[in-house]
Order: structure tokens, then C-alpha cells, then sequence
């Protein structure tokens, strides 16, 4: 299944990556029994957020929706990869579904299994049945180069699971945004999309005002108090007034995105091609 795999460093040093993070290119066992455990706990935060986390209202909808999709999945057998899989959370949703469940980020740290970049992932073509890619795409530098590799190691009939940001405050690095029509251009090469947002208006508005508290917070103690005050009321009064939306999307603040690959075109692997050809970065 692996084509090709990027090496670890040889040597203990800080590696910043072109989005500006550093990491350890080769961690003690200590160091990496650290790390793993932080990971393990950020995923189940992920997969579990509480009333305090001010991203609760999208997380806890994301959680619902890609449990939804999984149950749809069949029983079991499947090969599953995760593109940016450092945290896995939605791993155990899959359950016993998954036979083989491999994870790919730039540089091993967390949960990884495989180091390389989306834009070339290091597998031979129609490996996967199942590929996940969240919260990943706003990071990419080519999010069309990701999508592309994706349905290149996806089995024809394969399914994509896609969640991306739309409105949100600038975070770390990020690079992109995205709305629903950017999305079925981007998905173009799918089918049956399914774009589904998480939360509609007013639990985006709730969520986006979370954020705007929390970007004035700097002590422990202010950023525990308002995880137990603000932060609780807003997550509440989305969840409870969404309904009120009315299916008005105008602020949703995530969405996900579920899609097929179709049977290979000769049209399509010849605009992979060019797109590869264009690119002499990722060869």
C-alpha cells in the first residue's frame, strides 16, 4: 500500500515546518509516551467537547453527523486513511468497520502512523475505502492538490469525509476558507456530495462569540472563568435556539462534506496529470 514514506530525522532537533509549528524530529521514548498521551487526550476532548470548550457546538454536530455517515459504512473489512490524522477522534466511531486505519501528517508526532503531505500522499492509487480529511484543508498549501491526491488512493466507489472551516476568526497559520459553492467545485470530481453545515446560523453566531470573549482572555484564571460562565451560556443557547434558524446558513461557522469517487475517466487522469505536471514541488 505505501508508496513512498518521508524519513525520520536521525538526529533529536526542532523542525519548523513552512506553516510556522515546530516539532521534534526524533523524540526520546519518554518524550513520545508524552505526546501520545496528550494526543489521546485532545482526541477525546475532540470527539467528546463539554459545555466549557467554545468549540462545542460544532464539534459535538461534527460528532453526530460522522457517526451518521460511519453506521452507513459497511460492518466491517474496511481500509480507512486519515489525511492529517495527528489526533485521530473520530477513529472509534468506526469500530469494528475498520480492518486497517493508517494516518499521514507532515511529521510523525501524536497518533501518526505514515509522515507526508497531502499533496502527495505517499500510497499507490485505489488503496482506501474510506478517507478522512478534518479540519485539514485550511492548512494545506494547495487544498485542490489534497483533494486530488484523495481520490487517487480512494477505491472507485470509495467515500471521502471532508469537514472545513467557513467563518471563523484567523487561527494559528491557516490559509483558507471555505463556503458551500467553493466546495462543489472543489468536490467536482465526486459524486453524490452531500454538504452538511454544523450548526446553522445562530449556533454559528453563538460559537463565533465564544471565540471573540476568548480572544481578549491572557490569565489561566480569566480563561477559567469564562469557560464556566460565557462559554456554557452560549454553547446552551445554541444548541437551543438554532432551531430558530430556520435552516438559515448564513453564519454557519463548519461544515462537512461526504462524497463517492466515481469509476476512473480518462478525462480525469489526464487533469491529474497536468495538475501533477504543474507542480514540480511534489514530484
Amino acid at each position: 500500500m505505501l508508496r513512498h514514506a518521508a524519513p525520520q530525522a536521525k538526529v533529536t532537533h526542532t523542525v519548523t515546518t513552512e506553516r510556522g509549528y515546530s516539532y521534534v524530529g526524533r523524540a526520546s521514548p519518554q518524550q513520545k509516551r508524552v505526546r501520545r498521551e496528550a494526543a489521546l487526550l485532545l482526541s477525546r476532548e475532540i470527539l467528546n467537547p463539554k459545555l466549557a470548550d467554545p468549540d462545542f457546538l460544532v464539534r459535538r454536530s461534527r460528532r453526530d453527523i460522522v457517526t451518521d455517515w460511519f453506521a452507513q459504512l459497511p460492518d466491517r473489512g474496511l481500509t480507512v486513511l486519515d489525511v492529517g490524522g495527528r489526533l485521530q477522534p473520530y477513529r472509534p466511531l468506526l469500530g469494528a468497520r475498520a480492518a486497517r486505519y493508517i494516518a499521514v501528517d507532515p511529521v510523525f508526532e501524536g497518533l501518526l502512523d505514515v509522515a507526508g503531505v497531502g499533496e502527495r500522499l505517499p500510497f499507490r492509487d485505489a488503496s482506501f475505502d474510506l478517507v478522512l480529511c478534518t479540519q485539514v484543508l485550511n492548512y494545506a498549501a494547495s487544498p485542490a492538490q489534497v483533494v486530488d491526491e484523495i481520490r487517487r488512493v480512494l477505491k472507485p466507489g470509495g467515500t471521502i469525509i471532508v469537514s472545513v472551516p467557513a467563518i471563523f476568526p484567523r487561527l494559528h497559520n491557516q490559509r483558507w476558507r471555505f463556503m458551500p459553492d467553493g466546495l462543489q467545485v472543489l468536490l467536482r470530481d465526486f459524486f453524490g456530495l452531500e454538504i452538511v453545515p454544523e450548526g446553522n446560523s445562530i449556533a454559528g453566531l453563538c460559537r463565533c462569540m465564544n471565540w471573540f470573549f476568548g480572544s481578549f482572555l491572557r490569565g489561566e484564571r480569566s480563561r477559567r472563568f469564562v469557560a464556566a460562565t460565557l462559554y456554557r451560556a452560549f454553547n446552551l443557547a445554541g444548541l437551543w435556539l438554532d432551531r430558530f434558524s430556520r435552516g438559515r446558513t448564513n453564519f454557519s461557522t463548519n461544515y462537512c462534506c461526504r462524497a463517492r469517487k466515481p469509476a476512473p475517466t480518462a478525462a480525469h487522469d489526464r487533469r491529474h496529470s497536468e495538475r501533477r505536471a504543474s507542480c514540480p514541488h511534489l514530484h
